[in-house]
């Protein structure tokens, strides 16, 4: 069996009680996320407030962004340090900007992980075929 680990980056839009992870973020790839999530593979959530987390695990709304914070007091996470890339055959990060400053450098580089696009829509879709096991054929 093929073991997937999916990192993405939380979003602005949340819920407006406390839930867990997977079902605060309503923005960004989220919707994929739950849309195209068969339960098999592992998925965390890059938060501004709360570091790298499970997507099982309950937390509360909040209003922060990755620019007001040290991200890299971040890398320094538990949650990173307990995250082996070797457990998995293929790891996905989907994150941007101040957030890839947040990942620690192990990570880049290694032949298991592989980062989405930075465009928005082609990020999504490349989240879609990775938890789906499809490859999305490049047009001509």
């Amino acid at each position: 069996m093929n073991k997937k680990c999916l990192i993405a980056l939380c979003s602005k839009k949340k819920a407006e009680n406390e839930c867990i992870a997977l079902e605060m973020y309503r923005g960004g790839p989220w919707h994929v996320i739950r849309k195209n999530n068969n339960k098999d593979m592992d998925i965390y959530v890059l938060s501004a407030k709360y570091g790298l987390l499970k997507t099982n695990t309950l937390i509360q709304p909040y209003d922060l962004l990755m620019d007001d914070i040290d991200v890299e007091d971040m890398k320094e996470d538990k949650t990173w340090a307990q995250l082996n890339v070797d457990d998995y055959d293929n790891v996905m990060i989907s994150v941007g900007g101040a957030y890839l400053k947040a990942i620690p450098d192990r990570f880049f580089n290694h032949p298991k992980v592989t980062f989405t696009s930075a465009r928005f829509l082609k990020a999504f879709s490349e989240i879609k075929h990775f938890m789906l096991g499809t490859k999305k054929e490049e047009k001509k």
